[in-house]
Protein backbone atom coordinates (compact mmCIF):
# COMPACT_ATOMS: atom_id res chain seq x y z
CA UNK A 1 0.00 0.00 0.00
CA UNK A 2 1.25 3.47 -0.91
CA UNK A 3 2.72 5.33 2.12
CA UNK A 4 3.35 2.11 4.08
CA UNK A 5 6.82 1.64 5.60
CA UNK A 6 8.59 -1.37 3.98
CA UNK A 7 9.03 -4.20 6.46
CA UNK A 8 12.80 -4.32 5.89
CA UNK A 9 13.17 -0.71 7.13
CA UNK A 10 12.02 -1.53 10.68
CA UNK A 11 14.87 -3.87 11.74
CA UNK A 12 17.42 -1.48 10.22
CA UNK A 13 15.88 1.44 12.13
CA UNK A 14 16.06 -0.60 15.34
CA UNK A 15 19.71 -1.46 14.64
CA UNK A 16 20.57 2.20 13.90
CA UNK A 17 18.73 3.34 17.02
CA UNK A 18 20.58 0.76 19.08
CA UNK A 19 23.90 1.85 17.56
CA UNK A 20 23.24 5.51 18.43
CA UNK A 21 22.33 4.50 21.97
CA UNK A 22 25.54 2.48 22.25
CA UNK A 23 27.65 5.40 20.94
CA UNK A 24 26.06 7.80 23.45
CA UNK A 25 26.72 5.36 26.30
CA UNK A 26 30.32 4.87 25.16
CA UNK A 27 30.85 8.64 25.01
CA UNK A 28 29.44 9.04 28.51
CA UNK A 29 31.60 6.16 29.74
CA UNK A 30 34.77 7.66 28.21
CA UNK A 31 33.95 11.07 29.68
CA UNK A 32 33.39 9.61 33.15
CA UNK A 33 36.58 7.52 32.83
CA UNK A 34 38.59 10.63 31.93
CA UNK A 35 37.06 12.54 34.83
CA UNK A 36 37.91 9.72 37.23
CA UNK A 37 41.43 9.48 35.81
CA UNK A 38 41.86 13.23 36.39
CA UNK A 39 40.67 12.90 39.97
CA UNK A 40 43.01 9.94 40.54
CA UNK A 41 45.94 11.88 39.05
CA UNK A 42 45.14 14.86 41.26
CA UNK A 43 45.12 12.69 44.39
CA UNK A 44 48.32 10.86 43.40
CA UNK A 45 50.20 14.09 42.71
CA UNK A 46 48.96 15.70 45.93
CA UNK A 47 50.07 12.64 47.92
CA UNK A 48 53.50 12.82 46.28
CA UNK A 49 53.71 16.55 46.98
CA UNK A 50 52.96 15.99 50.68
CA UNK A 51 55.48 13.16 50.86
CA UNK A 52 58.31 15.17 49.24
CA UNK A 53 57.58 18.20 51.45
CA UNK A 54 57.79 16.02 54.57
CA UNK A 55 61.01 14.38 53.37
CA UNK A 56 62.60 17.76 52.59
CA UNK A 57 61.71 19.07 56.05
CA UNK A 58 63.35 16.03 57.68
CA UNK A 59 66.42 15.65 55.45
CA UNK A 60 69.64 17.35 56.52
CA UNK A 61 71.82 16.24 53.61
CA UNK A 62 71.95 19.15 51.10
CA UNK A 63 72.43 16.92 48.07
CA UNK A 64 69.43 14.82 49.01
CA UNK A 65 67.42 18.00 49.64
CA UNK A 66 68.29 19.32 46.19
CA UNK A 67 67.18 16.07 44.54
CA UNK A 68 63.95 15.97 46.56
CA UNK A 69 63.29 19.62 45.70
CA UNK A 70 63.81 18.84 42.00
CA UNK A 71 61.24 16.03 42.23
CA UNK A 72 58.85 18.28 44.17
CA UNK A 73 59.18 20.92 41.44
CA UNK A 74 58.24 18.28 38.85
CA UNK A 75 55.16 17.31 40.88
CA UNK A 76 54.13 20.98 41.22
CA UNK A 77 54.60 21.48 37.48
CA UNK A 78 52.43 18.42 36.78
CA UNK A 79 49.72 19.77 39.11
CA UNK A 80 49.83 23.15 37.37
CA UNK A 81 49.39 21.40 34.02
CA UNK A 82 46.47 19.38 35.36
CA UNK A 83 44.72 22.45 36.78
CA UNK A 84 45.37 24.41 33.59
CA UNK A 85 43.61 21.69 31.60
CA UNK A 86 40.66 21.95 34.00
CA UNK A 87 40.49 25.71 33.44
CA UNK A 88 40.38 25.12 29.70
CA UNK A 89 37.70 22.45 30.04
CA UNK A 90 35.50 24.63 32.25
CA UNK A 91 35.79 27.56 29.83
CA UNK A 92 35.04 25.27 26.89
CA UNK A 93 31.98 23.78 28.62
CA UNK A 94 30.68 27.33 29.21
CA UNK A 95 31.11 28.14 25.52
CA UNK A 96 33.88 30.64 26.25
CA UNK A 97 37.04 30.96 24.15
CA UNK A 98 40.41 29.92 25.50
CA UNK A 99 43.60 31.71 24.44
CA UNK A 100 41.48 34.15 22.46
CA UNK A 101 39.95 37.58 22.78
CA UNK A 102 38.03 38.00 25.99
CA UNK A 103 34.25 38.03 25.76
CA UNK A 104 33.39 40.96 28.01
CA UNK A 105 30.12 39.40 29.11
CA UNK A 106 31.88 36.09 29.86
CA UNK A 107 30.86 35.90 33.51
CA UNK A 108 27.19 36.02 32.51
CA UNK A 109 27.70 32.96 30.33
CA UNK A 110 29.08 30.91 33.20
CA UNK A 111 26.64 28.78 35.13
CA UNK A 112 26.99 29.14 38.92
CA UNK A 113 28.70 25.75 39.19
CA UNK A 114 31.12 26.60 36.39
CA UNK A 115 32.01 29.93 38.03
CA UNK A 116 32.56 28.11 41.32
CA UNK A 117 34.75 25.52 39.55
CA UNK A 118 36.89 28.26 38.03
CA UNK A 119 37.37 29.94 41.42
CA UNK A 120 38.28 26.63 43.08
CA UNK A 121 40.81 25.75 40.38
CA UNK A 122 42.33 29.24 40.60
CA UNK A 123 42.72 28.86 44.37
CA UNK A 124 44.45 25.52 43.84
CA UNK A 125 46.83 27.11 41.32
CA UNK A 126 47.57 30.00 43.72
CA UNK A 127 48.66 27.48 46.36
CA UNK A 128 51.43 26.22 44.05
CA UNK A 129 54.74 27.84 43.08
CA UNK A 130 54.57 29.12 39.50
CA UNK A 131 58.22 29.41 38.49
CA UNK A 132 58.02 28.90 34.75
CA UNK A 133 54.45 28.92 33.46
CA UNK A 134 54.45 29.34 29.69
CA UNK A 135 52.69 32.32 28.15
CA UNK A 136 49.73 30.26 26.89
CA UNK A 137 49.16 28.83 30.37
CA UNK A 138 49.42 32.30 31.90
CA UNK A 139 46.95 33.58 29.31
CA UNK A 140 44.38 30.97 30.37
CA UNK A 141 45.01 31.99 33.97
CA UNK A 142 44.43 35.68 33.20
CA UNK A 143 41.25 34.94 31.27
CA UNK A 144 39.90 32.80 34.13
CA UNK A 145 40.64 35.59 36.62
CA UNK A 146 38.80 38.05 34.37
CA UNK A 147 35.74 35.81 34.03
CA UNK A 148 35.53 35.48 37.82
CA UNK A 149 35.74 39.28 38.34
CA UNK A 150 39.25 39.07 39.83
CA UNK A 151 40.45 41.95 37.68
CA UNK A 152 43.62 42.94 39.51
CA UNK A 153 44.82 39.32 39.47
CA UNK A 154 44.13 39.23 35.73
CA UNK A 155 46.16 42.41 35.21
CA UNK A 156 49.06 40.97 37.24
CA UNK A 157 49.11 37.89 35.00
CA UNK A 158 48.94 39.96 31.80
CA UNK A 159 51.76 42.17 33.10
CA UNK A 160 53.90 39.07 33.61
CA UNK A 161 53.33 37.95 30.00
CA UNK A 162 54.03 41.43 28.63
CA UNK A 163 57.33 41.68 30.53
CA UNK A 164 58.67 38.96 28.22
CA UNK A 165 56.63 39.85 25.15
CA UNK A 166 55.57 43.51 25.22
CA UNK A 167 54.17 43.37 21.69
CA UNK A 168 51.62 40.61 22.21
CA UNK A 169 48.44 42.21 20.74
CA UNK A 170 46.09 39.62 22.23
CA UNK A 171 47.35 40.19 25.77
CA UNK A 172 47.33 43.98 25.28
CA UNK A 173 43.70 43.80 24.16
CA UNK A 174 42.71 41.58 27.08
CA UNK A 175 44.46 43.84 29.57
CA UNK A 176 42.67 46.78 27.92
CA UNK A 177 39.32 45.07 28.53
CA UNK A 178 40.25 44.53 32.16
CA UNK A 179 41.27 48.18 32.62
CA UNK A 180 38.00 49.26 30.96
CA UNK A 181 35.97 47.18 33.43
CA UNK A 182 37.88 48.91 36.22
CA UNK A 183 37.00 52.27 34.54
CA UNK A 184 40.72 52.98 34.10
CA UNK A 185 40.08 54.23 30.57
CA UNK A 186 43.39 56.02 29.96
CA UNK A 187 45.26 52.75 30.46
CA UNK A 188 42.60 50.82 28.54
CA UNK A 189 42.91 53.03 25.45
CA UNK A 190 46.69 52.89 25.59
CA UNK A 191 46.47 49.08 25.42
CA UNK A 192 43.74 49.05 22.74
CA UNK A 193 45.64 51.54 20.57
CA UNK A 194 48.86 49.55 20.81
CA UNK A 195 47.04 46.28 20.05
CA UNK A 196 45.47 47.89 16.96
CA UNK A 197 48.84 49.24 15.81
CA UNK A 198 50.04 45.64 15.82
CA UNK A 199 46.83 44.20 14.29
CA UNK A 200 44.96 47.11 12.66
CA UNK A 201 42.08 45.08 11.23
CA UNK A 202 41.25 42.77 14.10
CA UNK A 203 37.43 42.98 14.41
CA UNK A 204 37.29 42.10 18.10
CA UNK A 205 40.01 44.58 19.04
CA UNK A 206 38.05 47.26 17.19
CA UNK A 207 34.82 46.15 18.84
CA UNK A 208 36.36 46.28 22.30
CA UNK A 209 37.79 49.76 21.77
CA UNK A 210 34.45 50.84 20.33
CA UNK A 211 32.63 49.56 23.41
CA UNK A 212 35.05 51.50 25.63
CA UNK A 213 34.35 54.67 23.60
CA UNK A 214 30.64 54.00 24.14
CA UNK A 215 31.14 53.69 27.91
CA UNK A 216 32.83 57.10 27.85
CA UNK A 217 29.96 58.61 25.82
CA UNK A 218 32.32 59.18 22.87
CA UNK A 219 29.65 58.01 20.46
CA UNK A 220 31.10 59.14 17.12
CA UNK A 221 34.42 57.42 17.85
CA UNK A 222 32.48 54.36 19.03
CA UNK A 223 30.56 54.22 15.74
CA UNK A 224 33.76 54.50 13.70
CA UNK A 225 35.28 51.48 15.44
CA UNK A 226 32.08 49.42 15.55
CA UNK A 227 31.27 50.08 11.88
CA UNK A 228 34.82 49.06 10.93
CA UNK A 229 34.59 45.91 13.07
CA UNK A 230 31.26 44.90 11.54
CA UNK A 231 32.58 45.42 8.02
CA UNK A 232 35.19 42.78 8.84
CA UNK A 233 33.07 40.31 10.83
CA UNK A 234 29.55 40.20 12.22
CA UNK A 235 29.40 39.51 15.94
CA UNK A 236 26.46 39.88 18.35
CA UNK A 237 28.48 41.84 20.94
CA UNK A 238 29.57 44.36 18.33
CA UNK A 239 26.01 44.74 17.09
CA UNK A 240 24.80 45.22 20.67
CA UNK A 241 27.25 48.06 21.31
CA UNK A 242 26.44 49.73 18.01
CA UNK A 243 22.75 49.40 18.89
CA UNK A 244 23.42 50.99 22.28
CA UNK A 245 25.31 53.80 20.59
CA UNK A 246 22.47 54.41 18.14
CA UNK A 247 20.06 54.42 21.08
CA UNK A 248 22.06 57.10 22.90
CA UNK A 249 22.12 59.16 19.71
CA UNK A 250 18.33 58.82 19.37
CA UNK A 251 18.67 56.77 16.18
CA UNK A 252 16.09 54.24 17.35
CA UNK A 253 15.27 52.54 14.06
CA UNK A 254 18.92 51.78 13.43
CA UNK A 255 19.23 50.47 16.99
CA UNK A 256 16.30 48.10 16.40
CA UNK A 257 17.89 46.88 13.17
CA UNK A 258 21.13 46.04 15.01
CA UNK A 259 19.38 44.33 17.92
CA UNK A 260 17.21 42.31 15.54
CA UNK A 261 20.29 41.19 13.62
CA UNK A 262 22.08 40.34 16.88
CA UNK A 263 19.09 38.20 17.85
CA UNK A 264 19.41 36.26 14.60
CA UNK A 265 22.96 35.40 15.69
CA UNK A 266 22.09 34.84 19.36
CA UNK A 267 18.33 34.17 19.59
CA UNK A 268 18.29 33.21 23.28
CA UNK A 269 19.82 36.43 24.61
CA UNK A 270 17.62 38.02 27.27
CA UNK A 271 19.85 41.09 27.26
CA UNK A 272 19.40 41.79 23.55
CA UNK A 273 15.64 41.32 23.88
CA UNK A 274 15.66 43.75 26.80
CA UNK A 275 17.65 46.35 24.85
CA UNK A 276 15.30 46.12 21.87
CA UNK A 277 12.27 46.26 24.17
CA UNK A 278 13.54 49.54 25.60
CA UNK A 279 13.84 51.05 22.11
CA UNK A 280 10.32 49.88 21.21
CA UNK A 281 9.12 51.58 24.39
CA UNK A 282 10.70 54.90 23.39
CA UNK A 283 8.94 54.59 20.02
CA UNK A 284 5.59 54.00 21.85
CA UNK A 285 5.44 50.51 20.31
CA UNK A 286 4.29 49.08 23.62
CA UNK A 287 2.99 45.70 22.44
CA UNK A 288 6.30 44.91 20.74
CA UNK A 289 8.17 46.09 23.84
CA UNK A 290 6.03 43.80 26.03
CA UNK A 291 6.66 40.86 23.71
CA UNK A 292 10.42 41.38 23.96
CA UNK A 293 10.41 41.73 27.75
CA UNK A 294 8.14 38.71 28.17
CA UNK A 295 10.38 36.60 25.93
CA UNK A 296 13.44 37.83 27.83
CA UNK A 297 11.82 36.86 31.14
CA UNK A 298 11.20 33.35 29.87
CA UNK A 299 14.99 33.09 29.54
CA UNK A 300 15.85 35.00 32.75
CA UNK A 301 12.68 34.85 34.91
CA UNK A 302 14.31 36.36 38.01
CA UNK A 303 15.96 39.38 36.45
CA UNK A 304 14.82 42.45 38.47
CA UNK A 305 15.77 44.87 35.69
CA UNK A 306 13.61 43.08 33.12
CA UNK A 307 10.72 42.78 35.56
CA UNK A 308 10.98 46.47 36.43
CA UNK A 309 10.96 47.58 32.80
CA UNK A 310 8.03 45.35 31.90
CA UNK A 311 6.18 46.57 34.98
CA UNK A 312 6.75 50.18 33.92
CA UNK A 313 5.27 49.46 30.47
CA UNK A 314 2.24 47.79 32.07
CA UNK A 315 1.73 50.95 34.15
CA UNK A 316 2.07 53.09 31.03
CA UNK A 317 -0.78 51.19 29.32
CA UNK A 318 -2.85 51.07 32.55
CA UNK A 319 -2.46 47.32 33.15
CA UNK A 320 -1.98 47.87 36.87
CA UNK A 321 -2.62 44.29 38.03
CA UNK A 322 0.04 42.93 35.70
CA UNK A 323 2.48 45.64 36.77
CA UNK A 324 1.89 44.86 40.45
CA UNK A 325 2.70 41.18 39.85
CA UNK A 326 6.06 42.14 38.28
CA UNK A 327 6.91 44.59 41.08
CA UNK A 328 5.98 42.08 43.78
CA UNK A 329 8.19 39.49 42.07
CA UNK A 330 11.10 41.92 42.28
CA UNK A 331 10.54 42.30 46.03
CA UNK A 332 10.56 38.52 46.37
CA UNK A 333 14.03 38.51 44.81
CA UNK A 334 15.26 41.77 46.38
CA UNK A 335 13.18 42.61 49.48
CA UNK A 336 15.08 45.87 50.04
CA UNK A 337 14.71 47.22 46.51
CA UNK A 338 13.73 50.79 47.40
CA UNK A 339 13.11 51.85 43.83
CA UNK A 340 10.47 49.14 43.49
CA UNK A 341 8.78 50.20 46.74
CA UNK A 342 8.51 53.71 45.31
CA UNK A 343 7.27 52.38 41.94
CA UNK A 344 4.48 50.50 43.74
CA UNK A 345 3.52 53.70 45.59
CA UNK A 346 3.20 55.45 42.20
CA UNK A 347 1.31 52.49 40.73
CA UNK A 348 -1.29 52.49 43.52
CA UNK A 349 -1.69 56.27 43.23
CA UNK A 350 -2.44 56.01 39.51
CA UNK A 351 -4.75 53.09 40.24
CA UNK A 352 -6.68 55.21 42.73
CA UNK A 353 -5.76 53.02 45.73
CA UNK A 354 -4.88 55.92 48.01
CA UNK A 355 -4.21 54.03 51.26
CA UNK A 356 -1.96 51.46 49.59
CA UNK A 357 -0.05 54.20 47.80
CA UNK A 358 0.59 56.09 51.03
CA UNK A 359 1.68 52.89 52.80
CA UNK A 360 4.31 52.15 50.17
CA UNK A 361 5.45 55.77 50.05
CA UNK A 362 5.94 55.65 53.81
CA UNK A 363 7.99 52.43 53.48
CA UNK A 364 10.10 54.10 50.80
CA UNK A 365 10.81 57.26 52.79
CA UNK A 366 11.73 55.28 55.91
CA UNK A 367 14.43 53.51 53.90
CA UNK A 368 15.63 56.46 51.82
CA UNK A 369 14.89 60.15 52.48
CA UNK A 370 16.24 61.05 49.03
CA UNK A 371 12.84 60.10 47.62
CA UNK A 372 11.30 63.11 49.39
CA UNK A 373 12.49 65.44 46.65
CA UNK A 374 11.32 63.06 43.92
CA UNK A 375 7.88 62.56 45.50
CA UNK A 376 7.24 66.31 45.75
CA UNK A 377 7.22 66.74 41.96
CA UNK A 378 6.27 63.29 40.64
CA UNK A 379 2.97 63.57 38.73
CA UNK A 380 2.31 59.88 39.33
CA UNK A 381 1.53 60.84 42.94
CA UNK A 382 -0.93 63.62 42.09
CA UNK A 383 -3.86 61.51 43.31
CA UNK A 384 -2.48 61.46 46.86
CA UNK A 385 -0.81 64.87 46.91
CA UNK A 386 -3.70 66.65 48.71
CA UNK A 387 -4.11 63.89 51.28
CA UNK A 388 -3.15 65.10 54.81
CA UNK A 389 -1.07 61.96 55.32
CA UNK A 390 0.98 62.73 52.20
CA UNK A 391 1.68 66.24 53.47
CA UNK A 392 2.71 64.84 56.83
CA UNK A 393 5.10 62.34 55.21
CA UNK A 394 6.68 65.06 53.09
CA UNK A 395 7.05 67.48 56.02
CA UNK A 396 8.61 64.95 58.41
Amino acid sequence: MEGEIPTWVIPIAILVGGAIGWIVKQYQYIRETKKQAGQDADKTLKDKKTLFEEMISKTKNNNQKEELQRQLDEVNTALLGLYNKRLRRTLKDAGLPQEEVLITEGLEKLKPKQAENLKNILQAIESLPQPALKDNSLLILGIAYYYTNQYQNAINVYNKILENNPNNPLVLNNRGNTYADLKMFDKAFKDYNRALELKPDDPMFLSNRGSAYYLQSRYNEALDDLNHALSLREHPTTLIYRGLTYYELGRYKEAITDYSHALELEPDSADILGFRGLVYFHLDRFNEALDDYSNALEIKPNDPRLLSNRGFIYVKIHKYKEALVDYKNILQIEPNNIRTLYDIACLFSLWGKIGDSLNYLEKTLKKDKNYLGIAQFDKSLDNIRNNPRFKKLIDE
